[in-house]
C-alpha cells in the first residue's frame, strides 16, 4: 500500500478480522457479522447489491446497470464503513437497498451461523442493526509517490466467484462479471479491458416525424412498394410463360 500500487482487497464474513489490520490505515472498517435480508424467494444471506450514484459515475457499464436496475449478488457479505481523513477519496460503488420495508429488512446478523438450517431473526439486543444503503464495495483513490493509487475493498470475495458468474436467478437481472472488468478498467484508467462500446444508434423509431407524414410513409412502404414489386413479379412470370 505504501508503494502506491493498485490493490483489490476482498474479504468474507468470518474472516474480516484477518484483513481489518490491513484496511484500518485506509479508514475502512468491516461491519461485524453477516448481512442478511428477508426475502420470500431467496436465502437470507444472499444480498442483491445496487450500483450507487458514485458507482454510476465510475464506469459506463455501471451507469447502464443502474439505469436498468441490474444487480450484483453476494452470497454472504460483510458491510463496510469508512471515515475521511486518511488521505483517500472514498466512494461507495455497490450498496444495499436504500429503501427497506418491514418485509425486506436488512441487518448484520451476529447470532445465526448456518443459514441453510436456521432462520435469522433480527435481535437488536445482540448488537444487530438495521442497514440501508450500506456499502458492499468501496473505491479509494489518492496520489502518492507521484502516482495515482487506486484501491477497491469488497465485503465478499464470493461476489466475483465462478459460481456467481454462472448462476441465473428468476426475476432478477444480475451482472457480477462487470465487477471484475470495471474494477480493472478503473485500475488501468480505461486502458484495459479495451472499451468496445459505441454510441447509441441514431433514432430509428420515427419519433421526429409528423403524424401525417407517418401515414404516408406507412402506406408507401407497407402497401405501394410491395404492390409494385408483386406486380413486377407477376408480369415477369406471365412473360416467361408466353415465351
Amino acid at each position: 500500500i505504501l508503494s502506491g500500487r493498485n490493490l483489490l482487497i476482498a474479504s468474507k464474513p468470518g474472516r474480516t478480522h484477518l484483513l481489518q489490520p490491513l484496511v484500518e490505515p485506509l479508514g475502512v472498517e468491516f461491519v461485524a457479522g453477516t448481512l442478511v435480508q428477508e426475502s420470500a424467494n431467496f436465502a437470507p444471506d444472499l444480498i442483491f447489491g445496487n450500483i450507487s450514484s458514485e458507482g454510476a459515475e465510475l464506469a459506463k457499464t455501471y451507469a447502464e446497470m443502474s439505469r436498468t436496475n441490474t444487480k450484483i449478488t453476494f452470497p454472504g457479505v460483510s458491510g463496510l464503513t469508512f471515515r475521511a481523513g486518511k488521505g483517500f477519496t472514498v466512494k461507495p460503488v455497490i450498496v444495499t437497498e436504500s429503501v427497506v420495508t418491514d418485509s425486506t429488512r436488512c441487518w448484520n446478523e451476529l447470532e445465526t451461523k448456518n443459514f441453510n438450517d436456521e432462520v435469522p431473526r433480527f435481535n437488536p439486543d445482540a448488537g444487530e442493526e438495521l442497514q440501508a444503503s450500506l456499502p458492499l464495495v468501496l473505491s479509494l483513490e489518492r496520489t502518492i509517490n507521484e502516482r495515482v493509487q487506486r484501491i477497491i475493498v469488497m465485503g465478499s470475495a464470493d461476489g466475483i466467484s465462478n459460481g456467481e458468474f454462472a448462476v441465473q436467478r428468476v426475476g432478477v437481472e444480475t451482472n457480477n462479471y462487470a465487477l471484475i472488468t470495471e474494477s480493472f478498467r478503473w485500475f488501468t484508467q480505461g486502458e484495459f479491458p479495451i472499451d468496445t462500446s459505441r454510441e447509441a444508434n441514431p433514432d430509428n423509431a420515427l419519433r421526429h416525424v409528423q403524424n401525417a407524414d407517418r401515414k404516408r410513409i406507412k402506406t408507401t412502404f407497407g402497401f405501394v412498394i410491395p404492390s409494385v414489386l408483386a406486380l413486377m413479379g407477376l408480369m415477369l412470370i406471365v412473360r416467361r410463360k408466353n415465351h
